[in-house]
């Protein structure tokens, strides 16, 4: 027989452990957060690191904060630096919505339609499929925001004229669609 002390102790081993686990799966989620049940959140995180975003978006050689930007990518062209894709509002892409995420990554334009510089590889993302851009933003939404701000290229003229960016992509950019191979 098991005395009321020793069901409760039980009882509280367990609880804790629910809590403990709860607080775990819900770290830097938000109310509105993804849908942790889905795995959108793990095959994001995933993907993050696959595509290479976390080697790109975050400046380890100055100490940098995770996927804050700032690090300095140097080209014929000039310097690029990085842009803070954390959650920060202001600094990051917290303002933005899914749909912006899918046409920066698939499009190479900005949410104020401003078109990027191909040393971001949109052109190679284009091809991504809608799910893994989804789980990718899934993942991003439970980032910690960070108030990084974002630091100006250094390019050499004209190439310092974002405007003329849409001259390249009309030449160059061809977005790449991959049917679904259900073999895989």
């Amino acid at each position: 027989v098991i005395s009321s002390k020793e069901a409760l102790f039980r009882n509280g081993h367990q609880i804790l452990t629910a809590i403990v686990a709860l607080a775990i799966c819900s770290f830097g989620v938000s109310a509105n957060g993804p849908d942790l049940d889905s795995g959108k959140v793990l095959r994001g995180a995933y993907l993050l690191r696959a595509a290479g975003c976390v080697a790109c978006h975050t400046d380890f050689e100055h100490g940098g904060e995770f996927l804050a930007g700032g690090r300095p990518i140097e080209t014929p062209f000039g310097t690029f630096f990085t842009p803070n894709i954390t959650g920060d509002p202001d600094h990051g892409i917290g303002s933005w919505e899914e749909h912006h995420f899918v046409t920066a990554m698939t499009r190479g334009i900005s949410p104020d339609n401003t078109h990027y510089y191909p040393v971001f590889p949109y052109t190679a993302y284009s091809g991504m499929r809608l799910r893994d851009l989804s789980d990718l933003w899934a993942y991003l939404r439970t980032v910690s925001a960070s108030r990084e701000p974002n630091r100006e290229h250094n390019l050499r003229f004209p190439f310092s004229f974002r405007r003329t960016n849409w001259v390249w992509k009309l030449i160059f950019f061809r977005p790449e669609i991959h049917p679904i191979d259900r073999t895989r």
